[in-house]
């Protein structure tokens, strides 16, 4: 753990290393991830530029009294039809409230005609759903017209 100054501000002193921060804002619960050479203030506010521009007006996401609610029909859409900018802010927005995730073990997937299918990171790497109810409410948005989907826990008891 080298210290050294943030290459973005270029002045408050950052490490090289990963780290994760979780802080709260307009009444969300943020957990992110500060790049290398990268201080913790820079990074709050890239993840808060990128929430504010995907999340405009609440339409993805909004904080109510019973925690999280997730516009999934708009989700779906964006992924559906988005540019890849789009597709990549909004998953970001999903990334960081913790609705979704990149780790797989105890999280939900949708099997459907034996394969595994949902969210995308880059094309190629899968993301799983936190909730099993986030699981179902995206699978029967996502696959309307097929009924034959399975929510599974992934590393879970079967």
């Amino acid at each position: 753990m080298r210290i050294a100054e943030c290459a973005s501000c270029f002045k408050n002193q950052t490490s090289g290393d990963l780290e994760r921060i979780r802080f709260v804002y307009k009444g969300f619960i943020m957990k992110i991830t500060k790049r290398p050479h990268e201080c913790e203030q820079c990074a709050k506010r890239r993840h808060t530029e990128i929430f504010n521009r995907h999340n405009a007006e609440n339409c993805l996401a909004a904080a109510t009294l019973g925690g999280l609610e997730i516009n999934w029909w708009r989700y779906v859409k964006i992924i559906q039809r988005g540019d890849a900018i789009r597709k990549h802010g909004a998953t970001r927005v999903l990334l960081d409230l913790g609705v979704l995730s990149l780790k797989e073990t105890g999280r939900y997937s949708i099997l459907n005609k034996g394969m595994l299918v949902g969210p995308t990171a880059n094309r190629f790497l899968g993301l799983y759903f936190k909730r099993k109810s986030d699981a179902a409410a995206f699978a029967s948005i996502a696959l309307m017209s097929d009924s034959s989907y399975e929510i599974i826990e992934i590393g879970g008891a079967a």
